[in-house]
């Protein structure tokens, strides 16, 4: 992989806001409004505390490298200047620089870095392993991301709106009939599942579309009943069979007793909702 120089100018420069253009290879879809308020109120309190990074176009014209957030919030408060450090890179280094300044910021979020990852590899040729390296992550870290991009915008928008996990989607990534896995996504926000019955859901709506069946959202609802009802089930019977341990223990303690010549009585009475235990001990 080409070594990737970054030459900055000694001084922060004090850079007019209306002169600097967004970065076309910006991998951030979504905004988060109440974080750039946030930051916003911040810089209005104690100024812009680290510099955005920017590179020169033309006379009046820069391009954003990477601080996209702490220019919005300048231009939220309506601020003339903002303080940039200026950075010599070409098209490619700055595709790479913010997709991996905002990775190691944790600024995106798993759709975003999906396609900041797709962007440097369709457009610079860059390879899995380069990508791997420049991220700090292993290979299998990249292609799981670029896995994620089989899904469309709308499905994606929902997914990060409703605060679905990555690992729920990688799930949902399964299922390649949009229909059904707009059923599933449905049924996965409607009863918010966990992730390992999100799995149970996929797996049995996999199991059906293979062998030829068609699943809508009647069927995905009366799978997750299932689930559910299973759970539900098995905690019954968890709770019994504690219940049996609980009940046989005592029976053997009075039984203890009695062979050692302490005369002990044991009843039990159950309703519908307790179960009451008496123990009589003859002094």
């Amino acid at each position: 992989m080409e070594n990737m120089t970054v030459v900055r100018k000694n001084e922060v420069v004090q850079i007019p806001v209306l002169w600097i253009k967004p970065n076309p290879y910006q991998p951030r879809f979504f905004l988060n409004r109440e974080a750039i308020n946030e930051l916003a109120e911040s810089i209005k309190q104690y100024g812009v505390l680290q510099p955005i990074c920017v590179r020169f176009l033309n006379k009046q014209s820069y391009e954003i490298v990477f601080g996209e957030r702490r220019l919005k919030a300048c231009k939220e408060l309506g601020m003339f200047y903002i303080p940039c450090i200026i950075a010599d890179v070409c098209d490619r280094d700055c595709a790479v620089i913010s997709l991996a300044e905002n990775t190691q910021c944790h600024s995106l979020n798993f759709f975003e870095e999906a396609f900041g990852i797709f962007n440097i590899v369709n457009d610079y040729g860059y390879d899995i392993s380069e990508v791997a390296e420049i991220l700090g992550k292993k290979e299998k870290y990249v292609t799981d991301k670029l896995e994620l991009l089989k899904l469309n915008y709308e499905f994606r928008r929902r997914i990060i709106e409703n605060n679905i996990s990555e690992e729920h989607t990688r799930l949902l990534v399964k299922i390649f009939e949009e229909d059904i896995l707009e059923a599933v996504l449905n049924g996965v926000i409607k009863f918010g599942l966990s992730l390992k019955k999100t799995e149970e859901l996929v797996d049995e709506v996999l199991k059906r579309t293979y062998m030829g069946g068609r699943v809508d959202k009647t069927d995905v609802e009366d799978i997750i009943y299932k689930i559910e009802q299973a759970k539900d089930d098995q905690k019954i019977k968890v709770y019994f069979k504690d219940m049996r341990i609980f009940t046989n223990t005592i029976f053997q303690a009075v039984d203890t007793m009695n062979k050692m010549g302490v005369k002990t009585e044991c009843h039990f009475d159950e309703t519908e909702n307790e179960l009451n235990i008496a123990i009589r001990i003859e002094k």
